[in-house]
């Protein structure tokens, strides 16, 4: 059967912009680690890096300059893209990408799985609204592109 040539493009216009509106939008941002848990020094305090996608209501997995102890108790501060203070245990630490061709002022070269401790129901519904936030953003930006 015979086809117009323009038919053939349209298709294949249609196909890229069905890709990028299924794109994962990746956001990224800077937090505080503060080491809690140690009673007997002062707290330990790190600048982190939070992949957003990667934080749930069970935990979230973040990037840190330095090493830390699984099971150390600890409190993480996030400024953008609004404030929130998460409390949680350190399950795994485990070293990443020394030869990383990313250029960054901090070599953020720790990985580290932490999994959040709630004493309230508040503090989980905190959380989970603030999931739902970050889902939500991700979603809006990917109808807009």
């Amino acid at each position: 059967m015979w086809q117009a040539p323009n038919h053939r493009t349209r298709a294949a216009g249609k196909k890229r912009s069905d890709s990028l509106a299924n794109a994962l939008h990746i956001k990224r941002v800077h937090a505080e680690l503060r080491v809690v848990g140690d009673k007997s020094s002062e707290p330990k305090i790190t600048m982190v890096r939070v992949i957003l996608n990667d934080l749930s209501l069970q935990g979230v997995n973040l990037f840190s300059t330095e090493p830390h102890i699984a099971g150390a108790e600890v409190a993480i501060t996030m400024e953008d893209p609004m404030q929130i203070y998460l409390r949680g245990r350190i399950v795994a630490c485990q070293e990443y990408a020394i030869d990383s061709h990313i250029m960054s002022v901090n070599n953020f070269s720790y990985r580290l799985s932490v999994k959040f401790v709630f004493e309230t129901e508040r503090e989980q519904k905190a959380v989970q609204d603030f999931v739902d936030f970050i889902a939500m953003k991700v979603t809006n930006t990917q109808k807009a592109a």
